[in-house]
C-alpha cells in the first residue's frame, strides 16, 4: 500500500511541476504577445503618418502639374 502512495505521490508530484511549466510558458507567450501588439501599433501609426504625407506630396505634385499646364498653354 505504502508504494502506491508513493508512485501516486510521485505522479502528483510531476503533474504539479507539469502545470507549473505550463503558466511559466502561457504568461512568456503572453508577454510576447503584449510586446508585438505594441510593435503593431507603432506601425499601425507609421503607416497613418506616411499615407498623410504620400497624400500631401501627391496634392503638391498636382498643383505642380495644375501650374505647369496653365504655364505651357500661355506659352
Amino acid at each position: 500500500m505504502q508504494m502506491l502512495d508513493e508512485n501516486t505521490m510521485e505522479r502528483i508530484i510531476e503533474m504539479e511541476q507539469a502545470l507549473v511549466n505550463s503558466n511559466s510558458m502561457i504568461e512568456t507567450t503572453n508577454s510576447s504577445i503584449n510586446t508585438l501588439e505594441r510593435y503593431n501599433v507603432g506601425l499601425k501609426k507609421q503607416e497613418e503618418v506616411l499615407m498623410l504625407s504620400n497624400d500631401v506630396y501627391a496634392m503638391n505634385m498636382n498643383n505642380v502639374l495644375a501650374k505647369e499646364q496653365e504655364t505651357i498653354k500661355k506659352c
